[in-house]
């Protein structure tokens, strides 16, 4: 918000005032545009920005998309919102990256900390500190509100658009783990062994060749995108048994010789028309990993903190790492050896 400066109108008086009043009144003048100041910023909230920015369009603001709702709703709150902005649901950028429209709206976030337990009673073997804690960082469940539209990326960052921004190719150049085979490479292959510092890196890149501004995901923008309406562990549902129609992850990809990144729009996509958002490779959002920020109102997470959020899930893990919930977290400058499924997708604010 631009700085506003407020200039008192000249004070005029029929009779004569001694030279400390001119002063007087002015500092009163001043005290009083500084308190109004202060409350007009106060009161600039995220419901105030989003008025704005939701009645650019043409005619009323559509509804908010309010979960749950069902895969047909989700498709008719996208058009009402492209229409009201006057923008597709889906469209490209010069580096052939697609876009999805994704409407503002209101959703769950996380686990009940009933289903947390019931969770972790199923885990076994030597992962099961790391569970626990994964599992507690789920709940409790809050509702969240995103006020405004926004454009995600369709499918995870490929390596042959990684390339034309960073010059680099780091899924072959990181050190490979003890057991990890070659790297796949290819155009369609989602850019791999990505540090969180390097996402934005391409970020801040790619909005200066664009002119737009590019970033990564809120978490609450990723799960409400994850999720499109639905308040299930997955986007389709409850049936784990279909994971494998949305997936690659460890039942069809680890345990068949398969423990690579796979390439990219090979599943089936959720109900807003995302790609890979369950499994495949982890990826990377905006916030630092931590509680649930208490403001539920367009939320960005922690202020500070020692790891970033990573969701999604990826080919080496099982179904339950797989859900629209799960969470992890690593340290920002993290990118190979045992972390080479890391990838990412982004943000277009500018719609």
């Amino acid at each position: 918000m631009p700085d506003s400066h407020f200039r008192p109108p000249p004070i005029s008086s029929e009779r004569p005032i001694s030279s400390e009043r001119p002063f007087l009144k002015r500092r009163w003048v001043i005290l009083l545009a500084t308190v109004l100041l202060t409350a007009l910023v106060g009161s600039f909230t995220d419901e105030f920005v989003s008025y704005f920015f939701n009645s650019a369009g043409n005619g009323s603001t559509p509804a908010s998309a309010i979960a749950p709702f069902d895969e047909k709703q989700a498709k008719q709150h996208q058009q009402d919102w492209a229409e009201h902005l006057d923008v597709a649901t889906q469209s490209p950028n010069s580096i052939g990256m697609q876009f999805t429209l994704i409407p503002a709206g209101e959703f769950l976030m996380g686990s009940t900390r009933a289903e947390t337990e019931k969770r972790l009673k199923k885990v076994k073997g030597k992962d099961l500190e790391w569970h626990r804690k994964a599992l507690a960082s789920e709940a409790p469940q809050c509702q969240v509100k995103l006020t405004r539209p926004f454009f995600l990326s369709t499918y995870e960052v490929r390596q042959e658009q990684y390339e034309k921004v960073m010059k680099d190719r780091p899924w072959e150049d990181s050190p490979r783990g003890e057991g990890e085979g070659p790297p796949k490479s290819g155009p369609d292959y989602p850019a791999t062994r990505v540090s969180w510092q390097d996402a934005n890196e391409f970020c801040d890149k790619l909005s200066e060749k664009e002119g737009l501004v590019y970033r990564l995901p809120t978490e609450a923008e990723w799960e409400y995108a994850c999720r499109a309406g639905t308040t299930t562990d997955y986007s389709f549902g409850k049936d784990v048994s279909k994971l494998g129609q949305y997936a690659w992850y460890k039942k069809n990809a680890a345990e068949r010789d398969e423990g690579y990144p796979h390439r990219v729009g090979q599943k089936r996509p959720n109900p807003w028309g995302l790609y890979d958002m369950h499994g495949n490779v982890w990826e990377w959002c905006q916030d630092w990993h931590g509680a649930y920020d208490t403001a539920k109102v367009n939320p960005e997470g922690p202020v500070t903190g020692k790891r970033r959020v990573l969701r999604s899930g990826s080919v080496e893990w099982e179904e339950r790492i797989q859900r629209s919930a799960q969470r992890d977290g690593l340290y920002p400058k993290e990118a190979y050896l045992g972390n080479r499924w890391l990838g990412f997708r982004v943000v277009r604010n500018s719609l």
